[in-house]
């Protein structure tokens, strides 16, 4: 293969992908820690009202947390459609170019014998799986601030 494509292989399937879920990912928690305190702020003030207040205010700050718990749940699955399409469209591809790497490596010792140590064209193996995992490694972030955000969301919800 040329390094040509390699490097092709390297800008579109994983770094462009990559730093687009950071960046959504970094929006989104901006975001959520923006309206946490807003949102404990408004839900201080519900807590604290007085017994006299009109039923106007407490139904536009009810209305105001529900907007503002979903815009966040709206921006959490935003978040994991983006990595879960970046997952299943890089993992067939990604686990084609590892067998295709170990079927290169049984060719080369079929015709020519070892042109290079065992060792060596194991561990080129074990770099592109390594590779395979890396491009992965968004996903499994995403999952675990999404979890984070469940918890914001519960919290606001109770």
């Amino acid at each position: 293969m040329a390094y040509g494509q390699s490097l092709i292989d390297v800008v579109f399937i994983t770094c462009i992908p990559f730093f687009l879920i950071v960046y959504f990912n970094s929006k989104i928690l901006r975001e959520v820690l923006r309206l946490r305190t807003e949102c404990w702020s408004t839900l201080t003030k519900l807590i604290n009202k007085k017994q006299g207040q009109s039923q106007d205010s407490n139904i536009r700050t009810r209305a105001v947390i529900r907007n503002r718990s979903k815009r966040r749940l709206h921006l959490t699955f935003a978040l994991g459609c983006i990595s879960f399409v970046f997952v299943l469209s890089t993992a067939p591809y990604k686990i084609f170019k590892v067998v295709e790497r170990h079927d290169k490596i049984i060719r080369d010792l079929r015709k020519r014998g070892a042109s290079k140590s065992s060792p060596i064209l194991l561990a080129e193996v074990i770099i592109d799986c390594l590779e395979y995992l890396s491009c992965s490694t968004p996903f499994f972030v995403c999952l675990a601030t999404s979890s984070a955000f469940r918890d914001e969301l519960r919290r606001v919800f109770q």
